[in-house]
């Protein structure tokens, strides 16, 4: 079997491409990697035996369709697109496509009617094009079924996972190491993602001021991602100076300083809408970290038992759940024996094996 698979996007839907792509390679005839050529350099060690294809076009629009790689790839007896921007083009091999959710068509976007409109036809175009479909979750499998009017039989469930040679519990003196370099100071509270308005950041702070305010807790709130957008100010305005002294936003920080930080949060917080799968929670979980989420989207079915749950439109709950694990030593102890059984069962080769079966499922159908 030969397989391409787009490998350009970032995020969440890169993570998966990076950790089944060692996974396939090695139980297939040929896998063709298309994309970034440096990015793939630093992901894949050479003896991976993958054929990489440069494919630097931006996803979505004009330019990916006129550049698409198809006659580097000809030879391929499938085609895996990890997102729903696939060719418009007639291709001369099948066609699998993972859909990871339909955000773009569920309200929790910044987004125009116009390009709402547009996202529902390529979120139609894919369906319609696709051999098959995978997703991350059964709740986007439902959405999809739903919404895109998809016969279930069509779609397979693959999960997301951990490297869990990377993430596990980081030791004391790491932890304190990365927090002083970063100037947080324990014990803290944890938060991750973006200031897209489904990631749900404002409610989270204004939780946090709760909790210094009305409990005087002594935690700091560390707020990872990329500083473009995280403002206090515009987020919540009405925080006092004192509570936002006690929030440290780092910025963008690598994979090893993260683990470190997961390591040593008191609680990570995960206040999110809208998830077709929550990666973020689950990583935390595989470094130890007591987690309190969101009774919402896929969160509940994959963490499973481990978390600690609120309604995310509750700023009282929010602050009640950070609190229940704050307040009670043994909770949390049990919290983190919980996170680490828990994260276990999502394992990177379990997935790639399940990719290699959905790819085996839809040349046999074409037979």
């Amino acid at each position: 079997m030969k397989v391409a698979i787009d490998c350009r996007m970032k995020h969440g839907v890169a993570t998966v491409v990076r950790n089944i792509v060692p996974h396939i390679a090695s139980q297939v005839e040929a896998l063709y990697a298309m994309g970034d050529l440096q990015r793939f350099r630093e992901w894949w060690p050479d003896d991976l035996g993958v054929r990489t294809v440069e494919f630097m076009a931006p996803v979505y629009g004009w330019r990916e369709q006129l550049e698409y790689p198809l006659k580097r790839i000809s030879d391929c007896h499938l085609l895996h697109v990890p997102h729903f921007n696939i060719p418009v083009r007639r291709l001369p091999f099948p066609l699998l496509v993972t859909i990871n959710d339909l955000a773009h068509l569920a309200g929790v976007l910044p987004m125009s009617w116009a390009h709402v409109q547009a996202a529902r036809l390529y979120y139609r175009h894919a369906v319609l094009r696709a051999e098959h479909i995978t997703t991350l979750s059964e709740f986007s499998r439902k959405e999809i079924i739903t919404k895109l009017n998809v016969n279930p039989a069509k779609i397979t469930v693959i999960p997301c996972a951990v490297d869990h040679r990377k993430f596990f519990p980081a030791d004391e003196s790491r932890i304190r190491e990365v927090a002083d370099r970063l100037h947080i100071c324990l014990p803290y509270l944890m938060i991750s993602g973006s200031v897209r308005p489904h990631k749900n950041v404002g409610r989270v702070l204004s939780a946090f001021k709760e909790l210094k305010t009305r409990n005087r807790i002594p935690h700091q709130l560390v707020v990872v991602g990329e500083r473009e957008g995280f403002r206090i100010r515009t987020e919540v305005p009405t925080l006092p100076d004192d509570v936002q002294s006690s929030i440290v936003f780092t910025g963008y920080i690598n994979d090893d300083d993260m683990i470190a930080l997961y390591s040593g949060a008191e609680v990570f917080v995960y206040a999110s809408l809208y998830e077709g799968f929550g990666l973020p929670p689950l990583e935390a979980m595989a470094c130890g970290a007591p987690v309190a989420v969101s009774r919402a989207a896929s969160l509940p079915e994959v963490i499973g038992d481990a978390g600690v749950y609120f309604d995310p439109y509750s700023v009282s709950e929010i602050a009640d759940a950070m609190l229940s694990l704050i307040d009670n030593s043994t909770k949390r102890c049990e919290a983190v024996a919980a996170s680490l059984k828990r994260a276990q069962e999502f394992q990177w080769e379990r997935s790639a094996q399940q990719y290699l079966q959905a790819y085996n499922h839809v040349l046999t159908a074409r037979t």
